[in-house]
Formats: C-alpha cells, structure tokens, sequence
C-alpha cells in the first residue's frame, strides 16, 4: 500500500522507455487511487497513442474519463473499444457503469447483461450485473445474481471484491466489509480501487469499519 513508492517506480520505467504503453496506464491507475484523476488522463492518452488497437487500454482512457465526469467521451471510448473487439466483455461492463453513475439504469442493466453473456457469466461482470439491479431499485433481482455469485464461490474462487461489490450496492455494510476485510488480507490487487465505484459504495461512507480499511491501504476518503 506504498503509493508514493509505485508512482516513483512506474515514473522510472517511463524514464526508461517512453515509447512502453504499459507504465503510463499503471501509473494513471495509481493516480486515480490517491485522488489525482487530472494527472491520470493525461497518462491513459498517452499509452492509447503508443498502443491504438488495445482494448485494455481503451478501458482505462474510458475509465479516466469516468472519473474525471466527461461520460459522454467515457461513452465513446467504451463503444471504440467495442468495435474494435466485440468480445472484451470489460468494455461492456465500463459503458454500463457509466450509465450507472449517471442514474441510467436502463441502459445499464442492458450493458451488464450483455458482459454477462459475452463473458459466459463471469463473477466479475455478474457482480456489475448486482450492481446495476441493486441502485435500480430491483433488489429480488439483485438478489438471484448474488445466490449465484454464492454458488459459484463454492466450486471455484470469486475474487473478494466482486462480492463487496455485490454487498455494497445491496446496502449490506456488514457483508461488504468482510469480504473487503478478505480482499485486504489477500492483497487482492482491485482493492484499493473500491472507493473508486462511486454510487456502488455510497453505502459504505462514513462506516467506521470501512473507513478503518481504507486508513489501512492508505488510500483518501
């Protein structure tokens, strides 16, 4: 949970090689965790020109622009990416959480079904698919994707923070800060970017046990 020394690190590797598109996402995903999302767009543009056809770099450049509030160039580079490989399902569930955080929800349960599909039910896009039924009001919904989150913990590892995901929109504080409390333990490497869900974790603010952790990884409020 050193942030100061990765930022030193991934600016190193920079200095190194300019023309690596990797470190440039790596360190604007760093900027993004300590609250710098202004410094961070710069960076995904960057790697995006080194590296033009990478859908994970369009899902970062999609992302920062998400974070920074432009939704409708967030839009854009998610459907950019899309095009591009129809089949990166994170692209589908980046476009819906952009509907999401703009109270969309339509369109958002639209998007993660769609991940959903594509990725054959893969945790991470079903626990976007919690998220999108729970902050739309359709908690019975909501409900069914998480006994099948629950079920498939069973037979096989669900990364931690899907379930704080799942948890956290669902208002559950408890539950959510367990498996946030696993996923720490862990180092799962998603963790500290938790506070960057917006209205998913909206629940979770001003929750001593929750503002405990975030004290722990270092991370602002």
């Amino acid at each position: 949970w050193d942030f100061p020394a990765a930022e030193q690190a991934y600016r190193k590797a920079i200095e190194l090689n300019p023309n690596c598109a990797p470190p440039y996402v790596w360190l604007g995903h760093v900027l993004d965790v300590v609250g710098r999302p202004a410094e961070a767009l710069p960076l995904m543009e960057r790697a995006q020109q080194l590296d033009p056809l990478s859908p994970h770099i369009h899902w970062s450049v999609a992302e920062a622009y998400m974070l920074a509030g432009d939704f409708n160039k967030a839009e854009q580079k998610c459907r950019e990416a899309i095009a591009l490989h129809a089949d990166f399902w994170p692209a589908y569930t980046l476009l819906g959480n952009v509907y999401l955080w703009q109270r969309d929800y339509a369109r958002a349960i639209i998007n993660m079904n769609k991940a959903v599909e594509v990725s054959g039910r893969h945790p991470y896009a079903l626990g976007m698919l919690v998220s999108a039924y729970a902050l739309a009001g359709e908690r019975r919904q909501a409900l069914l994707v998480v006994a099948e989150l629950n079920r498939i913990s069973k037979a096989k590892d669900v990364a931690p923070p899907v379930m704080v995901r799942a948890y956290a929109s669902l208002g559950d504080r408890a539950h959510a800060v367990e498996w946030m409390r696993n996923a720490y333990d862990g180092r799962c490497n998603e963790t500290p970017r938790i506070p960057l869900w917006g209205p998913v974790v909206a629940s979770l603010h001003g929750y001593g046990p929750y503002e405990n952790l975030l004290k722990l990884m270092n991370v602002p409020h």
